[in-house]
């Protein structure tokens, strides 16, 4: 599985050789990538903006799946801890799994089912934000 979740390797600047930053640097930079790739998985998509946003996760996606990874992990765009992406994943993260090929998965231990009993909702003001129409300038 391909991890884009924001939880990232350990990255030490303060090293002694010229080695040792050499990793530190290749680390910064996979963090980097992932953090970026991860957020533009996990991103809310707007209803107007849907085929386009879509369009390059789709994309983003085959390139994972060509790397021969069997699906990628992300983070949900309908729950953010109020905490540091720092160290391990813990249990109350939420996560998406995307799977190439669900046939392949294997189940680890018995299968559970929920019933919804309740659920709530909070609304805030959004304020929402149009584009202008571009001019090509004829």
């Amino acid at each position: 599985m391909c991890d884009l979740t924001p939880h990232f390797e350990t990255c030490n600047p303060f090293v002694e050789s010229a080695k040792e930053f050499e990793v530190f640097q290749k680390r910064l930079a996979r963090n980097e990538l992932r953090g970026l790739l991860g957020h533009a998985l996990a991103a809310p998509v707007c209803p107007d903006d849907e085929a386009m946003d879509y369009l390059s996760t789709q994309f983003l996606c085959r390139m994972i799946a060509d790397l021969k990874f069997d699906g990628v992990i992300y983070a949900s765009s309908q729950y953010r801890p109020k905490r540091l992406p720092s160290g391990p994943r813990r249990e109350d993260d939420a996560l998406n799994y995307l799977l190439f090929d669900p046939e392949a998965a294997q189940q680890e231990g018995p299968a559970e089912t929920f019933q919804i009993e309740a659920t709530s909702y909070e609304f805030s003001p959004h304020k929402v934000q149009h584009r202008s129409p571009t001019h090509s300038g004829k």
